[in-house]
């Protein structure tokens, strides 16, 4: 769940992904690094699904861990706390009085089955278990929260989840693993790994790919840069600072030929192309025409000269 998605109740659906018009080309997205969708049910209970299947093989456990999770939000409420203040005002406005405070409200929805799971939550699974939970989005980077400390020198297990148009999680197999195992999957990603748990909410709301395109929007407007994958990945690595990704693009002697041409230029570029065909054709249907007019019928009718020669004596 990202900002501004409340958490609700849905009503149970066997399958998410035969009603996904995007399941075709998140497959193919994920073809490439050898990994594959499973399907999980769709009854707001999907992300602690997801971590079930990754975790033990099958859906069966999430009460479980969304059990777990809010019992270690609850324990660790002076870190959880701020977010979730900041995200039920955000979301809703301000509160009327209430006996129950924004925190224990945020954990008493929570806590029931069928509520929609959110970032708070990712956070705290990775924290609990301490792994990191990869976020695969159809054309976006993947997204590592890290529960662990990233300077440790040992292998962290990974789990990869799937988030599917701003409201559903699946959880991510190897190609063609059928099995009911754990998930056992672990690759570098180029993506840099965030630690989720910052000072700043701001950094909470990155998953939003509405931000994302504005943020490369800005840098191709102002540095004429049309590769989107390369402006992707320099604003990961500038910790999505739009203006450090610009200053590295302009300050970097590129290749000009990546560069965007502005619309001014390209329909006078496409302009001039066409006149220049109209130019050529009406050369060589002239010139056709001078030849036949000159060679007899009853000669054969060779000529030294190169249609480009005869082009340029006509002009």
């Amino acid at each position: 769940m990202t900002k501004n998605q409340k958490p609700k109740k849905k009503n149970k659906s066997s399958s998410y992904l035969n009603d996904d018009e995007n399941y075709v080309s998140f497959s193919k997205q994920l073809e490439k690094l050898s990994l594959e969708l499973r399907d999980i049910t769709g009854d707001g209970n999907c992300c602690f699904r997801a971590l079930s299947d990754q975790m033990e093989g099958n859906e069966s456990q999430h009460l479980v861990y969304r059990k777990q999770v809010c019992q270690y939000i609850r324990q660790n409420r002076a870190e959880f706390e701020p977010f979730i203040a900041a995200l039920i005002e955000e979301e809703d406005g301000p509160k009327k009085p209430s006996k129950l405070d924004s925190f224990e409200q945020y954990l008493k929805s929570m806590e029931q089955a069928g509520t929609y799971a959110d970032n708070l939550c990712l956070v705290a699974f990775a924290r609990l278990n301490q792994l990191n939970i990869n976020i695969h989005q159809i054309s976006l980077p993947i997204w590592t929260i890290s529960g662990v400390n990233t300077h440790l020198n040992r292998s962290v297990r990974e789990l990869h989840l799937s988030y599917h148009n701003g409201e559903h999680y699946s959880s991510i197999r190897p190609l063609g693993d059928k099995s009911k195992m754990p998930t056992n999957i672990f690759f570098k990603s180029e993506a840099k790994i965030y630690n989720s748990f910052i000072n700043n909410l701001q950094d909470w709301n990155l998953n939003d790919p509405d931000e994302l395109n504005d943020k490369v929007e800005q840098v191709m407007r102002i540095t004429s840069w049309c590769d989107e994958e390369s402006i992707r990945k320099k604003l990961a690595e500038f910790d999505w600072d739009v203006e450090l990704t610009i200053n590295y693009f302009l300050s970097n002697n590129l290749d000009s030929n990546t560069k965007c041409k502005n619309k001014k230029d390209k329909k006078a570029e496409k302009k001039q192309k066409q006149m220049e065909r109209q130019r050529n054709k009406f050369i060589e249907e002239k010139v056709k025409s001078n030849i036949e007019s000159s060679v007899p019928s009853t000669t054969n009718s060779s000529s030294n000269l190169t249609l480009s020669n005869i082009q340029t004596q006509a002009i």
